[in-house]
């Protein structure tokens, strides 16, 4: 699966996480790309994102 733009994160961001701030998502678009998985569904899961800084 291709990586998302920007454009497609923040609808999808909208539309289904709209709990989520997009300012943080924004940011975490810039860390990771595209990954819809990091960027929305694990955005709050601390350990997930802790894991991610380590490996990068």
């Amino acid at each position: 699966m291709p990586v998302w733009t920007w454009e497609e994160i923040n609808y999808c961001r909208q539309k289904l996480f709209d709990n989520l701030d997009e300012n943080m998502v924004s940011e975490l678009y810039i860390k990771w790309g595209g990954i819809p998985r990091y960027i929305l569904k694990e955005a709050l899961n601390s350990s997930i994102q802790r894991k991610l800084i380590q490996s990068g």
